[in-house]
């Protein structure tokens, strides 16, 4: 059976969700938000089992965040979406998956799965 308590603290985690040990005080999220790795996904020109298996390897990250970020992310409007800068060419957030995190200030460190 899974430890659902011990999964919440893998992969990336937010530099202030580390210093918490309550479950309850963290959230657990995608980085790039769902809506984007479905228009990701119907984009795909002859989708094939294998680029679909692609596109969910690169996009499906998951991150725990406080309940205060997940509370700045929704006042930012970035909760559910990428903010402008992702899609803008040449801007340095440009297909950064982590970019709405950047604009709301929330650093991450990678937790190696155990």
């Amino acid at each position: 059976m899974a430890d659902w308590n011990s999964l919440v603290w893998q992969e990336y985690v937010s530099v202030e969700a580390a210093k918490l040990a309550n479950r309850n005080d963290v959230v657990k999220e995608y980085v790039v938000p769902i809506r984007l790795i479905t228009q990701e996904l119907e984009g795909l020109n002859h989708p094939t089992l294998s680029t679909i298996k692609a596109t969910l390897i690169r996009l499906t990250i998951f991150a725990t965040i406080t309940k205060n970020e997940d509370s700045m992310l929704r006042s930012l409007g970035l909760s559910s979406k990428m903010p402008a800068e992702y899609y803008q060419n040449g801007h340095l957030l440009c297909d950064d998956l982590f970019a709405r995190y950047k604009i709301a200030g929330i650093e991450f460190k990678k937790v190696k799965h155990t």
